[in-house]
């Protein structure tokens, strides 16, 4: 069970932070939804969110190891190889971020849902995750494939996956988690609210992905099944090669 936030450290923080709104907020509440709210209140950091992320200096910045073209061309046969053998052994996964709703497609539900190919029928899910299917065939062993949502998204992708079959997929290969979420500020930076004891919030976007990974468990599971690399999708983009032995390759 979470333990109950210090009322009078929670009031400091707002007070603080400039959200001293929130605790009138509170304040205003009925008594049962007023510990849930406050649970919220005191998980999110406010601190970070009263100060925007600079680039660091140019001298704190290492080179980077650029491989040109012509090095990856006379390479090729060798990344190749070295890719192919880290897929054999298991060494890879897939991460598909698939956080977002398909609004601008017209639609409400995930953007995964949507169907997309004219002939077939099949969406953007379906597509993708044959991707990953067609990538085990080949390589004779289930490759974890991740599909990072959003609250908003989670529970109708995971229903929409298992009432498709996971697309031919293992359930157990198939592993959902959910991105967090960052409170919407107004333009002097309060946080604004949805409705009585209900932050307006938003997915934390794709770098939100490397905090969720670990919080969901699922990095240290990847760790212990000896996965070294990841394969990083984005849902949209339908192109996307998750089998590409060459890339893996240069990223080892």
């Amino acid at each position: 069970m979470t333990a109950k936030p210090d009322p009078f450290a929670l009031a400091d923080l707002l007070t603080a932070s400039g959200q001293a709104h929130l605790l009138v907020h509170l304040q205003s509440l009925p008594e049962g939804d007023r510990a849930a709210f406050a649970q919220r209140l005191a998980a999110i950091d406010w601190e970070e969110l009263q100060h925007h992320a600079e680039a660091p200096s140019l001298d704190a910045v290492s080179s980077s190891r650029v491989v040109a073209l012509d090095e990856r061309i006379r390479r090729r046969d060798d990344l190749r190889a070295h890719g192919e053998a880290l897929y054999a052994a298991g060494k890879v996964a897939v991460l598909m971020v698939a956080g977002g709703q398909g609004t601008r497609l017209g639609s409400s539900a995930p953007k995964g849902c949507f169907t997309i190919a004219p002939h077939s029928g099949k969406s953007i899910y379906q597509l993708q995750a044959e991707k990953v299917l067609a990538l085990g065939r080949r390589i004779g062993r289930a490759v974890p494939f991740l599909v990072m949502t959003s609250p908003m998204t989670d529970e109708e992708t995971r229903d929409f996956f298992a009432a498709h079959g996971f697309f031919g997929l293992d359930p157990d290969q198939v592993r959902f988690f959910s991105q967090g979420t960052v409170p919407s500020l107004d333009h002097e930076g309060r946080a604004l609210l949805a409705g009585p004891g209900k932050l307006l919030e938003n997915p934390d976007g794709h770098g939100g992905c490397f905090t969720a990974l670990v919080k969901s468990g699922n990095l240290e599971r990847l760790v212990g099944e000896g996965v070294a690399q990841i394969v990083y999708i984005q849902i949209d983009n339908i192109l996307a090669p998750v089998d590409d032995p060459e890339l893996v390759g240069l990223a080892a």
